[in-house]
């Protein structure tokens, strides 16, 4: 496909219409819907929660998790990580179009292929960008990773998982004076204990030496076992990434049909632009402390209604 005939909307026109194309191997239809309902009447009924959430984001958490009782307690965690994660999630470090945002976006390359993998899982890729030392702020970065990662997790709620994959070619040892553990600790806590999305794999290809510390040093003590053990990190090429995506998926820079990097890494930072008010509205979706009730059970307020997906 070539770049003049992949457009924006090829993505953009699923915002919001993720639901009419539905689908999971291990659920119908109907039972997904049912439970999305079950959580919308949960919601309702904790006074500290919001009520106005996506009804493409409660799907995702019923399709990503094991039974309804653990689709809860994520998105109980979900809601209370945005309240006391205002680095994060407030709005001031979210906006798209402020200049802080697109300077520290300048330094990577951020971007979630055009087509998911045979297995259904989302490929998102990052590389390096331009004047990457001088431009690149961890945190700033780390939030424009949360909201990929929002928005993947709007525009297709059922993706069956996520396969990450870096591409460290070019990236100079003094990434390391660059790296904020604040940010990796606050990612991988939001990431594991609140989210739906699983990943299947990471992929750290081009490494130097240097990335063996960064992962062992700094990540590896946020990482739970099961993430840690999906993470392969090697100093081979390109050769390495397709061992684990099909070349055809790929952008041209790396043999595949798709359209560069560059070219996909504008058109999702448009994305994020183009839904400049619905992360405005979301930053918003916060628990609110001040009305929790005590939850003696231990149960985040429910007793009963949980009930076991089909398969585990």
């Amino acid at each position: 496909m070539s770049q003049k005939q992949w457009k924006l909307s090829d993505v953009g026109s699923l915002v919001g219409k993720g639901l009419k194309k539905l689908s999971s191997p291990h659920r119908s239809r109907i039972a997904i819907e049912e439970d999305v309902e079950r959580l919308k009447v949960w919601l309702s009924q904790e006074q500290h929660l919001p009520n106005d959430v996506d009804p493409e984001w409660l799907t995702a958490f019923v399709i990503g998790t094991k039974s309804l009782e653990v689709a809860k307690q994520k998105l109980e965690k979900f809601f209370t990580l945005r309240a006391k994660l205002p680095q994060l999630f407030h709005f001031s470090k979210r906006d798209p179009l402020e200049e802080e945002f697109k300077n520290a976006s300048k330094a990577l390359k951020i971007y979630f292929l055009p087509k998911p993998t045979p297995e259904g899982y989302r490929v998102l890729i990052i590389s390096e960008g331009e004047n990457f030392i001088g431009n690149f702020v961890h945190s700033q970065c780390t939030v424009r990773l949360t909201m990929l990662m929002e928005t993947a997790m709007s525009i297709w709620p059922d993706m069956a998982g996520l396969i990450t994959v870096t591409d460290m070619k070019g990236v100079p040892k003094a990434f390391l004076t660059k790296m904020d553990p604040t940010s990796i600790a606050y990612y991988f806590h939001w990431f594991q204990n609140a989210m739906p999305l699983k990943i299947k794999k990471g992929v750290l290809f081009n490494s130097p030496q240097f990335m063996n510390i960064i992962v062992n040093t700094l990540l590896k003590p946020f990482m739970k076992a099961k993430m840690y053990n999906r993470f392969v990190i090697t100093s081979d090429g390109d050769k390495a990434l397709k061992k684990f995506v099909d070349e055809e998926l790929l952008p041209s820079d790396y043999g595949g049909k798709e359209p560069s990097a560059e070219f996909l890494n504008d058109q999702w930072n448009s994305i994020l632009e183009e839904r400049r008010d619905w992360f405005m509205k979301t930053s918003t979706l916060v628990a609110d402390e001040e009305k929790r009730l005590p939850d003696i059970y231990g149960t985040y307020g429910i007793q009963g209604t949980f009930r076991k997906l089909e398969l585990d």
